[in-house]
């Protein structure tokens, strides 16, 4: 009744022998994994966007941001990332705006392709 989210998780977690040192593990491998799977996805759109110099410079604003992260408050911090994610939604939608006819088209020729398969 009383704990919710995290709270709720470790409470349960604390019960089982490690639980808590597993729990604190898993989330240490997910916050890492996280971090350099977004890194990456950002040097690499950047790159695409701006350039093959951009790259390096993108990798060391992660650096320089993960550090202040760790000074800021996590409501902060959740508010610029989600941030964040919602201006990099917006050229992802432009881009499928644009390229609409693109994929309806190689929609088409797949299906038709599997529907050939599937007959045979």
């Amino acid at each position: 009744g009383t704990l919710f989210g995290a709270q709720l998780a470790q409470s349960a977690f604390s019960t089982l022998p490690g639980g808590s040192y597993f729990l604190l593990m898993s989330l240490t491998l997910f916050a890492f994994s996280t971090l350099v799977g977004w890194s990456y996805y950002t040097a690499k759109s950047a790159q695409f966007c701006l350039g093959v110099n951009v790259e390096k410079p993108i990798y060391v604003l992660w650096l320089l941001m993960m550090c202040l992260g760790g000074f800021l408050s996590p409501k902060l911090v959740w508010e610029l990332a989600d941030t964040a994610i919602a201006v990099m939604c917006v050229p992802n939608i432009l881009s499928l705006w644009l390229l609409r006819g693109v994929v309806f088209g190689e929609t088409k020729t797949y299906l038709a392709q599997e529907l050939a398969f599937a007959r045979k």
